[in-house]
């Protein structure tokens, strides 16, 4: 699979959702990702043939940015700063 412009942009949607989630509840990083991205893909994307295209692997992306945020958030806690 091939990383489009597309994938980055939801890469990097994932990755922000992931530090703002970190933020108000840690440990709910990828959750909350995956979610969104899935969302963002079966309510907004199916709905729009003509625009948009429907793709999984969208909301894949999505949630791969929130478990790099995660990892971000684990390793702020456990390092000494």
């Amino acid at each position: 699979m091939i990383a489009t412009r597309d994938m980055v942009l939801h890469l990097g949607a994932g990755f922000l959702i992931g530090l703002l989630v970190g933020l108000v509840s840690p440990g709910h990083e990828t959750a909350a990702a995956f979610s969104a991205g899935w969302a963002k893909e079966r309510c907004y994307d199916l709905y729009r043939p003509a625009t948009h295209t429907y793709d999984g692997w969208d909301a894949v992306g999505t949630g791969v940015g929130g478990m790099l945020a995660q990892a971000l958030w684990s390793l702020y806690r456990v390092l000494p700063l």
